[in-house]
């Protein structure tokens, strides 16, 4: 399975890059979209392209808005089904405090500890094919 796209959103330019070359070669999206603000990110997924997103892979530690500043927005549209595109947290912090606390969003389907790796981006199918609870 490919999905369609990956919405990737970073503030780091080269944790961008990379992301981008690791999911491209790892052959699992057709198309990785790069947003550098949460606040982007959130306006990028209510135009009309934001709606092929299969999967967000988010950094938590982010200037302006974090990633869970953008859960807390992104959550309630989630759940009433404005928003289908399911989360990946993606961050260099591997403290058990944020992945409990990423896990207590029902968006999210995984935690991935900076760098991705090829391993990491076949596994984000899996993540993203997860059922929505309740559906």
């Amino acid at each position: 399975m490919t999905l369609r796209r990956i919405l990737v959103v970073d503030d780091n330019d080269d944790d961008l890059f990379f992301a981008q070359i690791i999911l491209t070669a790892a052959g699992v999206v057709a198309e990785v979209t790069l947003k550098e603000t949460g606040q982007i990110a959130l306006e990028y997924l209510a135009s009309p392209q934001g709606h092929d997103v299969d999967l967000i892979l988010l950094d938590i530690n982010m200037p302006e808005m974090s990633g869970f500043e953008f859960l807390d927005l992104y959550q309630p549209l989630y759940d009433r089904g404005f928003a289908r595109a399911p989360v990946v947290m993606h961050s260099s912090s591997s403290a058990p405090v944020d992945k409990s606390r990423a896990s207590a969003y029902g968006c999210v389907r995984g935690y991935l500890v900076k760098p991705i790796s090829k391993v990491m981006a076949l596994s984000l199918v899996q993540m993203a094919a997860q059922a929505r609870p309740g559906a």
